[in-house]
């Protein structure tokens, strides 16, 4: 549900940036200055160089997006800055991003942010009595049908975990929300996605 504008006193609505990449990217946008960054795009195991000149930093679903002319695709591209890896580094003067008129940045990150994506399966470990916020959307398990378990888990040693299989289509978006579980939940397969969990555990670590 969308947040309702309310004009309530002493109520101040705020945005958290918390990527390491939001304050460059914004005084790029501000002064009209290419950028380059290392990033790791959903489903690759390695970041790639970009080359940026950017139209605008936007926030939706809470999430960071850069948007703007990607000179080594020759089109218009959208970043999300939770995979930025590394320094975004300044590659031209301030003023030399043009914003081609009638730009939306808005409808631009919306666009890209509804395309369909393909589905992909994650198998987890998840501790007994715990991530039900995760167990909710368990894909049905081939034991469930002669075990009358729960929805897409298997009954695993007696060790307080089950294993269970949960559709995802964005690596990021879901590493993150895994992460949010903390030691309850663990990442099994597919590799970018155990690899993207540990990189959100190390990031909370340091």
């Amino acid at each position: 549900v969308d947040a309702e504008d309310t004009a309530q006193t002493g109520i101040e609505q705020r945005l958290l940036a918390g990527e390491a990449a939001f304050g460059p990217l914004w005084e790029a946008v501000r002064d009209g200055r290419p950028v380059m960054f290392a990033y790791r795009a959903a489903g690759q195991s390695e970041p790639q160089q970009r080359h940026l000149q950017p139209w605008g930093v936007v926030n939706r679903h809470g999430r960071w997006y850069v948007a703007g002319y990607d000179s080594d695709r020759d089109a218009a591209r959208v970043f999300r800055l939770s995979r930025i890896e590394g320094d975004v580094r300044f590659s031209g003067p301030a003023g030399s991003v043009i914003v081609p008129e009638g730009t939306d940045v808005r409808e631009t990150v919306r666009e890209w942010d509804t395309q369909p994506r393909a589905q992909r399966t994650a198998i987890l470990r998840v501790r007994q009595g715990a991530g039900h916020g995760i167990r909710r959307h368990a894909a049905p398990a081939a034991e469930d049908s002669a075990s009358g378990g729960t929805p897409g888990s298997s009954t695993g040693p007696a060790d307080g975990w089950d294993t269970i299989s949960v559709p995802f289509s964005d690596v990021g978006w879901f590493a993150e929300h895994l992460a949010s579980f903390g030691a309850d939940v663990v990442a099994l397969d597919p590799a970018d996605l155990r690899e993207a969990v540990i990189t959100q555990l190390k990031g909370a670590l340091a």
